[in-house]
């Protein structure tokens, strides 16, 4: 017997407050389906960004909620209390990146994967496009790097992994 056409894929839900940019409800898209779980933007009521959140969790059928407004990104999930989200991250000047992890942290909620708890830094040394001459690490860098190398090495030693 085959499915109804009628049925929708089970998703993350995502509200976006009035005023704030469709963009943003991609980014946490994005996230999600990087992590391999899929989200979908619906119309949800709702006065304040919390209460959204848990809105889009209680109709999600993933039972996840994600809401977002010009300011934040809230992260709820459907058994917890409906004024304690799991995760809430402020945008501030990098609101794609935050919105991004948030629906990273959505889908790694569902599939009981670790939570990024707060946005991933900057990469300290800029991504080096092919054809751009590479920086050299300093010499105190170097020995950070061989210092890691070493311990990382002495406890796989004391594990018996090598």
């Amino acid at each position: 017997m085959m499915a109804s056409s009628t049925l929708e894929r089970p998703a993350i839900y995502i509200s976006l407050m009035q005023a704030t940019p469709a963009e943003y409800a991609r980014w946490v898209e994005i996230g999600a389906e990087e992590e391999g779980v899929p989200c979908r933007l619906v119309e949800i009521e709702g006065k304040d960004l919390i209460e959204r959140a848990y809105q889009a969790a209680t109709a999600s059928p993933l039972k996840i909620g994600v809401a977002v407004s010009n300011n934040a990104v809230v992260l709820h999930e459907f058994h917890m209390p409906p004024h304690q989200p799991v995760l809430v991250f402020e945008l501030d000047n990098n609101p794609q990146r935050a919105c991004r992890l948030m629906g990273a942290n959505a889908a790694r909620f569902f599939v009981r994967r670790p939570l990024y708890l707060t946005p991933l830094p900057e990469p300290a040394h800029p991504v080096v496009e092919s054809g751009e001459k590479s920086q050299s690490l300093s010499p105190a860098e170097l020995k950070q790097v061989v210092r890691l190398v070493l311990l990382i090495l002495q406890k796989l030693r004391e594990r018996g992994a090598l």
